[in-house]
């Protein structure tokens, strides 16, 4: 079974139970575990006039070990969201471009035209709404949207990027770490068993193991081999993972359908 093209719009992951269409969620390895980063795509290609960015964040209700937040903790993070654009929309024009979860604390990233009086308000709504939670508000001047592509923008959108991502954000919003090694498995289709043996044999010998070989005679790329290897599964480490596996199964003139791997939530 070939796994369905990504057409269109990128991929479409709520976060925070936040859906727009131009906004992409996808996952990243940094010093202490899993950020989670949501964007709106559009802004590249249409920034509004707003030269000024503003980050509210708070530690979040409820959330994994992971740091990702569960089901309450989504919901509170949705009613955090819901106050602080309520607040802002009273002082100043802003358009809301991010969204970052990481060990337990969420923050909603802005741009905004007028700074005066926005830390003041938004120190005011945190301490009156979230007085037992830390409370975090930054302000800085950003007329190049720096923030925006250095800290939020994907660092690639490719039809592969796009397709791991899907895999790791649902694993990660479950409250996998992904630390732990896994048995990761690939599906690859070859147009002959000729073709099927070579990519076999060097694939051997990169641990790789065969979990089945199959024949679909309805597929254009009829000749199926299964393979596994025990591995963790972080962003980049994948990231390259499956391009060398794309790499070798074209030299073999095959088609590299995608990866899937078991949840492991540590309790």
């Amino acid at each position: 079974m070939y796994r369905s093209i990504i057409t269109g719009i990128l991929f479409l992951l709520p976060f925070f139970g936040f859906s727009q269409a131009d906004w992409i969620s996808y996952v990243k390895k940094e010093k202490k575990g899993i950020m989670a980063v949501s964007v709106d795509l559009e802004l590249d290609l249409n920034k509004p006039k707003l030269h000024n960015v503003l980050i509210v964040g708070t530690r979040v209700k409820g959330c994994y070990k992971n740091g990702f937040p569960n089901e309450e903790g989504i919901k509170y993070s949705d009613v955090f969201s819901d106050s602080v654009a309520f607040r802002l929309n009273k002082i100043t024009k802003n358009r809301k471009v991010g969204m970052i979860s990481y060990q337990c604390l969420i923050f909603d990233v802005f741009y905004v035209k007028d700074t005066l009086g926005i830390r003041k308000e938004m120190d005011t709504l945190l301490s009156k709404n979230y007085p037992h939670y830390p409370k975090y508000v930054v302000i800085s001047k950003d007329k190049k949207w720096d923030y925006y592509y250095q800290k939020l923008f994907p660092p690639v959108y490719t039809e592969d990027f796009i397709y791991d991502q899907e895999i790791l954000y649902k694993l990660v919003s479950a409250g996998d770490d992904l630390s732990t090694e896994r048995n990761v498995k690939h599906w690859t289709y070859f147009k002959n068993e000729k073709r099927r043996n070579s990519f076999v044999s060097k694939i051997k010998k990169l641990d790789f193991k065969v979990d089945s070989l199959n024949i679909k005679k309805d597929l254009a790329y009829p000749y199926e081999v299964q393979i596994y290897r025990k591995e963790k599964i972080y962003p980049r480490s994948i990231e390259s993972v499956t391009a060398l596996l794309n790499f070798m199964v074209k030299a073999d003139n095959g088609l590299y359908d995608g990866w899937g791997a078991e949840m492991i939530v540590k309790e």
